[in-house]
């Protein structure tokens, strides 16, 4: 194709090649075809050339030439400015590693992804049909702290690295130490110090700064930042390199066991069509009033984010009781001298029963060789499903009921039953359960009602709930 030619009237003359050589019996496929077309195109289509096959597109050939028509006002801008960036890894090469073809993939990654003048979408949106999100992007170039995955107790939680591109794969960034390029999940990006150091001198405050530890770091006085250990594994591998790695797992066993008697699900093979949501576990250390840790927990949540409404979910409400009601019945139980007694659901929300087709992925560390390849058929709520909140309540308040209790018509999470002169009352907060009781042997029967419909953990006489302490003085 020489410059100057339209290029919609060179793709028509291409294909005409093309058929007249499937008429002839060598016939090409889909790929092949796209590839001789763009080798055909002249010198000033090199940037796009470069992007289209660095992100893999796979598109028709009349989008590939609307792709072709809108693009070609944009090229060269592009191209200067994808140079420019090659042009600062070459300034940034040290230690015997080019990094100037990271730059290169980054500049057209970033291109991609930013507005013209000349075109109203950029080429991503016209590539996936969906508006780029930016939130992830980081300045090139920019130094990081990164943390290791494995460190002992008296080395650095990280290490300070450089920002040098995205990886195709999976999310992430790529990042450069040592002469090594490596990918890590995340990281605390200096960015504004990058910019500072190019700018002016930041003016700092003679005021002393003290960082609160919560935030999972430090800062030292020399500006840099530390991981410190913030004691709960954030991911599946994190756990089981951890050095409480057999709690964990024997925390995950034994969610997978409550799954397994609650028939959660079922494993099929994935209908067509259809795309699975994903799943993670949350790992969290359950402590006391005083701060001691009581038991280890691994629960297994959906990503409900990637449910679609009308489709896989609908109401998703799911009342909860109002702090002012336990305190008003903690009132009436004090004066009255009554029976305050907390239980507990173990796996509340695997009790609530699915209306619709849910299909998610298997749990990582629990996929057997011959099932691999499938998925599971959710029968019943599971954590992270929007609607499974809701679930579980309508399946406790219909299992209450049963029992004789009424539904509060103002309080909906607060029941109540009259017997003579037995009065009970019972609170339920998520899985929390508070029982208020004026007669031990009903106290027992509703204790032992609850098992049987539920997995129940007794806590016995209410002492902690919702952060607040209970102090009872009987003598007064």
């Amino acid at each position: 194709m020489s410059e100057g030619t339209p290029v919609g009237a060179h793709v028509i003359k291409m294909m005409g090649y093309i058929q007249s050589l499937e008429k002839q019996g060598f016939a090409l496929n889909n790929e092949l075809v796209t590839d001789v077309i763009l080798q055909s195109l002249s010198d000033s289509f090199k940037q796009f050339i470069l992007n289209f096959n660095m992100n893999d597109i796979d598109k028709t050939l009349t989008q590939l030439l609307g792709m072709l028509r809108t693009g070609k006002s944009n090229l060269k801008k592009n191209g200067s400015n994808s140079i420019q960036i090659a042009r600062v890894a070459k300034e940034r090469e040290r230690k015997g590693q080019s990094l100037r073809g990271y730059a290169l993939k980054t500049g057209a990654f970033t291109l991609n992804r930013v507005p013209s003048k000349s075109v109203q979408k950029t080429p991503h949106e016209m590539s996936t049909r969906k508006s780029p999100n930016m939130s992830f992007m980081r300045i090139w170039g920019c130094k990081a702290y990164v943390k290791h995955q494995m460190s002992s107790k008296l080395e650095p939680k990280s290490e300070k690295c450089t920002f040098v591109g995205y990886p195709k794969e999976t999310k992430g960034y790529y990042f450069y130490n040592e002469n090594k390029v490596f990918v890590a999940r995340t990281g605390v990006f200096l960015e504004k110090e990058f910019l500072t150091n190019k700018t002016q001198p930041l003016r700092r405050s003679t005021r002393e700064h003290h960082e609160p530890e919560r935030y999972g770091f430090l800062v030292t006085t020399h500006g840099d930042v530390i991981f410190v250990d913030q004691d709960e594994p954030k991911t599946y591998q994190e756990a089981v390199a951890s050095p409480d790695s057999e709690k964990w797992l024997e925390a995950m066993r034994s969610e997978m066991d409550s799954i397994s008697e609650n028939q959660v699900w079922t494993l099929v093979e994935p209908p067509e069509g259809i795309k699975p949501i994903w799943c993670k576990w949350v790992f969290k250390k359950k402590t006391d009033m005083d701060g001691n840790v009581q038991t280890y927990k691994g629960r297994l949540v959906a990503k409900g984010f990637r449910q679609i409404h009308g489709v896989d979910y609908d109401e998703t409400f799911s009342p909860v009781a109002m702090f002012k009601s336990i305190r008003i019945l903690l009132v009436v139980a004090a004066f009255h001298d009554y029976e305050f007694w907390q239980m507990d659901v173990k796996t509340a929300f695997l009790n609530g029963k699915l209306e619709e087709d849910v299909y998610m992925t298997q749990p990582e560390g629990f996929v057997t060789p011959e099932n691999d390849r499938k998925v599971c058929k959710l029968q019943r709520s599971i954590h992270g499903l929007k609607q499974a909140s809701r679930s579980w309540n309508l399946r406790f308040n219909e299992a209450i009921q049963e029992f004789g209790f009424i539904r509060n018509e103002d309080e909906p999470c607060v029941y109540k039953k009259f017997s003579g002169s037995i009065v009970s009352f019972l609170i339920l907060y998520v899985d929390d359960k508070l029982i208020i009781e004026n007669d031990i042997p009903t106290l027992q029967s509703i204790k032992t009602w609850l098992s049987s419909c539920f997995s129940m953990k007794d806590l016995g006489v209410a002492a902690y709930i919702l952060g607040v302490k209970i102090y009872r003085d009987r003598s007064r």
